[in-house]
């Protein structure tokens, strides 16, 4: 399921609506108690064991950058020139666990920002998306960093985040795709046709622009604030449909609960 929030600005301080760049940890923090207030049995699952395989956990939802329809960059800032802005956030889950997801944001408000800078939005409207019919071959364009990270030989504890260029990218990218789907296949109430195999099957990925680099900041400020290395781009993909539906849904790559890897279908 994917969502289209439309938010409005509660009001403007004299400064303007500026907000700091890396806002998408405390986003994803605002979801987090949003889901907990709904249903806290589904929140404490979620956060706690989501969708879980070889000590690696899914949380199997994302969310897009920040749309608004004016604004300007300013160092580490941006300022929101229009009065309202647009938020994308999908979901892939279980219809046993969809229900409560239509809901979900109506009449919230939430504040996004720093000592320095901050806006409170409201949610003023929700839209749910029309459903895609997912093929085999589609291209898409990323509304969020997307992120792929590799361990060099050395054993270095620290991941290396890769750009969509290098050549490992593609494979690490579909075992991301592989891994998410056995863990949804496993479970009742799979969203999708879990007889249609995915194991063994062509694959190919082609970038279709070039890359743009987005370094974020999570957690700034506090102790365990860490960076994470994003790319901007758009690419093709041919691999079976339900791992479309999957990185389409759920995100592609790593990260995805912290408003990474939303991407949307270029329609050709």
């Amino acid at each position: 399921m994917r969502f289209r929030l439309s938010l409005s600005i509660v009001k403007k301080k004299l400064n303007g609506a500026k907000l700091p760049l890396n806002y998408q940890y405390e986003l994803s923090s605002w979801m987090y108690r949003l889901i907990n207030l709904s249903d806290p049995v589904f929140s404490s699952w979620l956060h706690d064991t989501g969708y879980s395989m070889d000590n690696r956990k899914f949380k199997m939802f994302t969310f897009s950058n920040l749309k608004p329809g004016r604004y300007t960059i300013n160092g580490d800032r941006m300022e929101i020139l229009s009065d309202e802005t647009e938020l994308l956030v999908s979901f892939c889950l279980p219809q046993a666990v969809e229900h409560f997801i239509t809901g979900l944001f109506r009449n919230q408000q939430f504040q996004l920002g720093d000592k320095t800078s901050n806006v409170c939005f409201s949610v003023t409207s929700i839209e749910k998306l029309p459903d895609i019919v997912f093929a085999d071959t589609m291209r898409f364009s990323t509304l969020s960093p997307l992120v792929i990270s590799r361990y060099d030989k050395s054993g270095s504890k620290y991941a290396q985040y890769i750009s969509p260029a290098d050549k490992e990218f593609p494979e690490l990218l579909i075992k991301n795709l592989l891994a998410k789907y056995t863990v949804i296949a496993s479970l009742d109430g799979s969203p999708f046709n879990t007889s249609d195999a995915v194991k063994d099957v062509f694959t190919s990925f082609k970038l279709a622009s070039e890359p743009r680099q987005k370094l974020i900041k999570i957690k700034e400020g506090t102790a365990q604030q860490t960076f994470l290395k994003g790319y901007m781009f758009r690419f093709a993909l041919s691999a079976p449909a339900n791992l479309m539906y999957i990185g389409y849904y759920a995100g592609f790559g790593e990260k995805n609960s912290l408003g990474f890897g939303c991407c949307e279908v270029i329609k050709t």
